[in-house]
């Protein structure tokens, strides 16, 4: 977790401290100039039922929205 708010931060402190001026069309960086980061990589693998578990919980959880407005009736056919 603290090499994501490392790389946020620093990616958050460029953009601040990064002036552009469209009167010179110049542009100036005052950390890093053309500089790529990139986040490292983890070495565990995650599980394929982990993705399967998940679309299932969504597909669950965003099927089940409208449930409720069903026991309404709109009458014309059309409801939200």
């Amino acid at each position: 977790m603290s090499d994501i708010t490392t790389i946020l931060t620093t990616t958050i402190t460029i953009l601040f401290n990064s002036s552009i001026s469209l009167v010179n069309e110049t542009v100036t960086n005052s950390l890093a100039t053309n500089a790529t980061v990139i986040p490292p990589t983890s070495d565990t693998n995650v599980p394929l039922w982990v993705g399967f578990i998940g679309c299932l919980i969504a597909s669950v959880f965003f099927g089940s929205n409208f449930v409720p407005v069903k026991q309404y009736s709109a009458g014309d056919g059309f409801f939200f």
